[in-house]
This record gives structure tokens, C-alpha cells and sequence, in this order.
């Protein structure tokens, strides 16, 4: 009797989906060990949008709200769509003022599923004591 290995349920929750990321997502999406969905609003603030992924079963496209006039962040609706056990995963983007990304962390670990904080170390022109913060809060819950 063949045993028949299971998916990997993954999770990407990113602010938006830019043109330069399509490729990587539509690669990951045709991975027959991957069940993929990438979660993302339709645009930022600042202007940026989402590219046009009418095409791609995996995406879901999602609302977000600036909270209290602060930089923070709640992306409405976002959920575990694929992430539910152990041997998943969640990919997040590594900012921080997501406030939304930290209750979805919560609900990965207590199913098991491990957690990527997908992100850069720093920018040009970061504060060094923000930086320790954040990374202390990332090796936290990842």
C-alpha cells in the first residue's frame, strides 16, 4: 500500500502583492507539495497597489485599516486559510506595525504550524534601539 504524503498547507500574508513577486508566487503555487494562498490588500496609503492576480486560484485579496491615525496596521479579514498543523507554515511580512500578523502568529503556533517572518534586517535609515526592538519581538514569535 503507497502512502500518500500530504501538502504542505502555506500561508503568505503580505501588505500587497508588487509585479516583482508575481513570479515567485506562481512558482510556489505550481509546487505539487505546496497548498499555497497569499493574502494581501488591494493597496497601501502611500499609493501602492496590488498587481491585477485575477488569474491565481491562491490569492485573496483583503481591505486593511490604519489604526488611530498611528502607523499601525490591521489587515481585515486575514485568516489561516492552509496553515492548520503541525509541518505547516505562515510567511508574514517582518513590519512590525501589523497588528493584524500577530494574532494569526498566535493561532499558527497553537496549531503547530511554524512561522516565517519574512523581512529585511533593516532600512537606511532605522533607529538602532527600533531595530533591537523589533528583532526581540521577531525571535519572540517566529
Amino acid at each position: 500500500m503507497k502512502h500518500e504524503r500530504r501538502k504542505i498547507g502555506v500561508d503568505i500574508i503580505q501588505p500587497i502583492v508588487p509585479a516583482y513577486r508575481v513570479a515567485l508566487f506562481d512558482g510556489l503555487a505550481r509546487d505539487a507539495d505546496l497548498d499555497l494562498s497569499v493574502q494581501a490588500s488591494p493597496s497601501l496609503a502611500v499609493g501602492d497597489k496590488s498587481v491585477s492576480m485575477e488569474m491565481s486560484d491562491y490569492y485573496t485579496d483583503r481591505p486593511w485599516i490604519r489604526l488611530i491615525g498611528t502607523p499601525f496596521i490591521w489587515q481585515k479579514g486575514m485568516k489561516l486559510l492552509k496553515a492548520k498543523s503541525r509541518g505547516d507554515v505562515l510567511v508574514i511580512c517582518g513590519n512590525v506595525t501589523y497588528l493584524s500578523n500577530y494574532r494569526l502568529i498566535l493561532a499558527a503556533r497553537r496549531r503547530g504550524a511554524g512561522v516565517v517572518w519574512w523581512g529585511h534586517h533593516q532600512s537606511a535609515f532605522a533607529r538602532s534601539w527600533r531595530v533591537r526592538l523589533r528583532l526581540a519581538v521577531t525571535r519572540w514569535l517566529a
